[in-house]
């Protein structure tokens, strides 16, 4: 599933770099502004959650913002800050938009609400899940996810298992984003 873990890259970056865009570059400390971007989301609702999948889900339908969001698979890819930035503005201004719009309700509700229930294992079960249940309903789903797979296949890949999320219920694509995003969190290089 490391697959979806870059993808969400996309997504959980975009918290840091709202926070480094307000101080000086001599100031940016990223492994103090991780912690408090992880803190953030264990204290974000699901709602708010669902909401940055959902903004990932709806770039993954358009291809060209798709193909952008898919080059953070390759093994060059540059997932620093500058490349998930480069990968922001290659969205169209609408999902752009709407990753705003979701990174801010996240922030807010995470600023002001409570520590969430979270159970890590029973979120990675529901991931493993719905692999399996887009192997079932997508020939070449497990090709895509294998060494070596092309990355139009990573990429096709990709887009079938976020269509098998978007149709689960709420609080379990909301556990197994909150799972990625975690993860994703980690594959940020702090530099």
């Amino acid at each position: 599933m490391r697959l979806i873990h870059a993808a969400l890259l996309v997504v959980a970056f975009a918290l840091p770099a709202a926070a480094r865009a307000q101080q000086g570059l001599e100031d940016f400390d990223p492994a103090a502004l991780m912690g408090e971007v992880q803190d953030v989301l264990v204290r974000t609702p699901d709602a708010q959650i669902d909401g940055l999948f959902h903004a990932l889900h709806g770039s993954m339908r358009q291809p060209q913002e798709a193909e952008a969001i898919c080059g953070l698979f390759d093994a060059d890819a540059n997932r620093g800050i500058d490349g998930l930035n480069e990968v922001a503005m290659r969205l169209s201004g609408a999902s752009r938009q709407r990753f705003v719009d979701s990174i801010a309700n996240v922030v807010v509700a995470g600023l002001q609400g409570q520590p969430q229930t979270y159970d890590q294992a029973a979120a990675a079960q529901a991931l493993k899940a719905n692999g399996a249940r887009a192997a079932m309903l997508h020939d070449g789903f497990s090709a895509g996810l294998s060494t070596g797979a092309s990355r139009d296949a990573r990429c096709r890949s990709l887009g079938q298992m976020l269509d098998v999320l978007a149709q689960r219920p709420q609080p379990e694509r909301a556990m197994v984003t909150r799972l990625l995003l975690d993860q994703g969190l980690r594959q940020i290089p702090l530099q």
